[in-house]
């Protein structure tokens, strides 16, 4: 019979659908949930922050569904921005980073 422990393998972050956009509050496409646009940076940021300072650090982090809302294609410029404002922030992770759509084109550093 196998001895149970509190010891784990390995830990990883985990967020999903970010969707991040320089917007006020708004509604997705069906008008059936709201979305807090710009503040959805502010939870990536936490969600980092938390990770960077956990002991032990965790090995990896996931990134799943939308970085950035499909809003950010209605103005002129606002995609690129969005991008590069969210990717800024996931490279302060201490860590390795994928994602599901293989979108996120720079290896960050590992712990």
């Amino acid at each position: 019979m196998a001895q149970s422990t509190s010891r784990y393998l390995f830990s990883f972050g985990m967020i999903a659908d970010v969707q991040y956009a320089d917007l006020d509050d708004g509604y997705n496409y069906t008008k059936t949930r709201k979305r807090f646009y710009r503040n959805s940076i502010n939870l990536l940021c936490e969600a980092i922050q938390t990770w960077n300072h956990m002991t032990p650090k965790p090995a990896f982090m996931l990134q799943l569904g939308d970085l950035i809302d499909g809003k950010n294609n209605e103005h002129e410029g606002m995609s690129q921005a969005s991008w590069d404002k969210t990717l800024t922030e996931i490279e302060k992770f201490n860590g390795n980073v994928r994602d599901q759509n293989g979108l996120l084109k720079k290896s960050l550093k590992s712990a």
